[in-house]
């Protein structure tokens, strides 16, 4: 819970230099990728080191496919934050 901040900034921080670079939608993927990652790998290591376990009878593929699709869904819409704050400077620059 104390990393969920440094979690949005991340993922709204390089979704904005994504969008910067290469446009709009691939900063929004680059989003849901990060969630994607976040979602697998992530889980793996916050579960090797401890407090991503989940009790077994709580876990299941179910719960995982849930899991997944709410996390990549989160990290698009911090994808879509993140680009929607670089077109909005790119419009206050041009004016």
């Amino acid at each position: 819970m104390y990393g969920l901040p440094v979690s949005v900034l991340l993922y709204v921080g390089l979704s904005f230099a994504a969008a910067r670079r290469f446009g709009f939608w691939r900063g929004v993927l680059l989003g849901a990728s990060l969630g994607f990652v976040d979602a697998t790998a992530g889980w793996a290591v916050s579960w090797a080191i401890g407090p991503g376990r989940v009790p077994a009878e709580q876990f299941g593929a179910g719960i995982w496919a849930f899991t997944l699709a709410m996390v990549v869904g989160l990290g698009a819409a911090f994808g879509i934050i993140g680009s929607s704050i670089n077109v909005l400077l790119l419009k206050s620059r041009a004016a």
